[in-house]
């Protein structure tokens, strides 16, 4: 039987909330709302009664047109945004659970996805329910301290940046990120696509100066499906360690104990359903042996929440289990950590031996923290942090936040508000429980931004990345390539980097730079995912780009260059040679100069001698109109004329040169 969409929409509605009153609970309350959205503007607050003694509101919002993407959020009675639902297009739902829960009227309000309503009607419906019961569920964020902002200097970058160099000629790859061994390796990956059902590694073992595919079989470390989200990492150990998004459904995982020649694989490492943007964190553990070593896997679940798995290190290449097989990490294990919501790679703190994994969450980041003991993958008690609220009258977006971790464990925040498409950061020096007032960090001419990337230094020092343009707007919103690629080229992007000093005193200095140099894209990005290919939208480089710090602490940067005329996601590696580094030293580079000496032997041809001729050593012949010399050369003699006959002479030398 087939459902009118009306109907369609009403029976998942109900069938959704039947989850929620599973258990002991019981409904004090439920209720249905409707109203529209427009492509800018947010529809109208819907009333949710809360009284004493209830525990957990529930609520699902569906619109009429399922390719329309939407979000969902909860407010409290004075209007404090407590739960932001934003995972696909449509439906979307918030989970609110807590023993203290204050009574009064709480607000549903359904917006939509910048640049994510593609046709109409925008007419949405919902429900809503509260129950009494025990509060088991979703966590929600407790709002952390905050104090005052830096006062800030700013400056123009002047670090020097190599030429960029071609991680792959063949290959296109959007997601770019890269990741330090021990042994000063570089490694690289990214998904070629979902469609195409394959994601890539590449290595580099000359400092940057090439690339070559890492996989026996060229393509990955394991059989498709995969493309869809990756992440690698290297432990203490010299392993490697690979993940990738199994075609949307499941996460497979693989691990290399001889620097990728050969790999083995678990392509169901995690019993999840529609799962997405899952990364990696390494804990070396204490000691120089594998055995405390731990591997952290976050992911989201769409619909239902944020998860952190762990596994042990391996210990070698007959080990089937470090890096295969994983459990859920948290105390609150099978439940999720948060809602769902986008989340940045997570950085673990050695030094406070804590775990820090940043997420969207309406107008403010949330993080989520748990202090990892000696040896802990299991049972670790994770809370949950809102952040200040973003400065630019939205949210952070566009898409994913970063975190990041210093020497001295301070721990940064960085994200793209989504209203004034400024780049803002926070710190924290108490482990997460109080942060500084936001900072922007771009100036101009880096007006509109996109995609964001942090990495700490020594004490005070991080390091931010990401595009930009001196275009106004929102970036879905721009002229899209495929349709209109000279209009495009009004919106140029460069690579930008902000690295900032001071960060967690009271006079920060943040110095901005480009690192492109020249535009790396034309046009519009989408934000809107996997929902650019319902509206046609530009996602090339799809949704972010990475960098590394290397062992000196220069800056490694990789990224996509869409600027030739097949608007391939085209992989490139930009390195520092020169200038401080953000570790606290100097970054000692070799930059090309012009003109180059050629070094002697580095290419000799077989059949050729490399001897040079002896001092003032001749070659001399007569000839009827005069005499000639030749002086002796690697390859033949060439020809040196004295007489009248001298055009003559450099006509035979010519006509030897292009017969030889």
């Amino acid at each position: 039987m087939k459902l009118r969409p009306g109907l369609a929409i009403g029976a998942f509605l109900a069938a959704a909330l039947l989850v929620f009153f599973t258990g002991a609970a019981s409904a004090t309350g439920t209720g249905t709302f409707s109203g529209a959205i427009t492509t800018t503007a947010c529809g109208p607050m819907h009333d949710v009664p809360v009284v004493q003694g209830d525990t957990t509101i529930d609520a699902v919002a569906a619109e009429y047109v399922s390719a329309n993407d939407i979000t969902l959020d909860l407010y409290s009675p004075s209007g404090a945004l407590l739960v932001h639902g934003d995972t696909l297009t449509s439906p979307e739902s918030v989970h609110y659970a807590r023993s203290d829960l204050a009574p009064g009227t709480y607000h549903l309000q359904v917006c939509p996805f910048t640049g994510g309503v593609v046709t109409t009607p925008y007419d949405y419906t919902g429900s809503w329910a509260v129950t009494n019961g025990p509060p088991v569920g979703v966590p929600g964020s407790d709002a952390g301290g905050e104090f005052g902002p830096p006062t800030i200097k700013r400056v123009a970058g002047k670090l020097p940046f190599s030429n960029a160099t071609v991680v792959d000629a063949q290959r296109t790859e959007g997601e770019p990120l890269a990741h330090f061994g021990n042994d000063g390796s570089i490694w690289e990956s990214g998904p070629w696509g979902t469609t195409t059902q394959n994601s890539f590694i590449h290595r580099s073992t000359d400092n940057g100066l090439s690339f070559h595919i890492d996989s026996p079989a060229g393509i990955r470390p394991d059989p498709g499906p995969g493309g869809g989200d990756t992440d690698i990492v290297t432990d203490d150990q010299g392993n490697e360690y690979f993940v990738d998004l199994e075609s949307l459904v499941n996460l497979g995982t693989a691990v290399s104990n001889d620097t990728g020649n050969n790999w083995r694989d678990n392509p169901v490492a995690v019993q999840n359903t529609a799962v997405d943007r899952q990364w990696y964190a390494v804990d070396n553990g204490t000691t120089s042996s594998a055995a405390d070593n731990t591997i952290f896997l976050a992911l989201h679940v769409q619909s239902v929440g944020t998860f952190i798995y762990s596994s042990p290190g391996s210990t070698g290449s007959t080990d089937p289990v470090g890096g295969l097989v994983w459990q859920n990490a948290a105390a609150n294990a099978p439940l999720p950590l948060a809602s769902d919501a986008r989340c940045a790679q997570p950085r673990f703190d050695a030094l406070s031996r804590t775990l820090y994994y940043a997420c969207d969450e309406g107008n403010h980041v949330r993080m989520t923290i748990g202090h990892v003991a000696r040896g802990q993958r299991t049972g670790i008690q994770f809370h949950n942090v809102a952040l200040p609220v973003s400065p630019g009258g939205g949210g952070p977006e566009h898409l994913f936040p970063a975190v990041a971790v210093d020497q001295g464990g301070n721990v940064y925040a960085a994200w793209i508000d989504d209203n004034d498409n400024n780049v803002y950061y926070s710190y924290s020096s108490d482990q997460g429980q109080s942060w500084a007032t936001p900072v922007q960090v771009n100036s101009w001419p880096a007006v509109t931004n996109e995609f964001i990337w942090a990495q700490g230094g020594s004490a005070g020092t991080v390091a931010i990345a990401w595009y930009g343009t001196d275009a106004q707007g929102q970036p879905d919103s721009f002229l899209n390539w495929f349709d209109d690629p000279n209009g495009a080229a009004a919106y140029k992007w460069w690579g930008y980097v902000g690295v900032i000093t001071g960060a967690t005193t009271t006079r920060a200095t943040i110095a901005t730079q480009r690192f492109t140099e020249k535009p790396m894209h034309y046009g519009q990005i989408c934000n809107g995912g996997i929902g650019c290919t319902v509206s046609g939208g530009d996602r090339t480089m799809a949704d972010f780009f990475g960098f590394a710090a290397d062992r000196q602490g220069g800056l490694r940067i990789v990224y996509n260059d869409t600027t030739s005329q097949s608007h391939g996601a085209h992989l490139y590696e930009i390195r520092q040679v020169g200038g401080r580094s953000i570790m606290g030293g100097n970054v000692h580079g070799v930059v090309p100069h012009n003109p180059v000496t050629d070094a002697t032997g580095d290419a000799p041809r077989s059949g050729l001698t490399t001897r040079r001729p002896a001092r003032g050593r001749t070659c001399r012949s007569s000839t009827s109109r005069g005499s000639r010399s030749v002086s002796r050369t690697p390859a033949r003699c060439a020809c040196s004329c004295r007489s009248r006959a001298s055009a003559r002479c450099s006509r035979r030398r010519a006509r030897r040169i292009r017969s030889g």
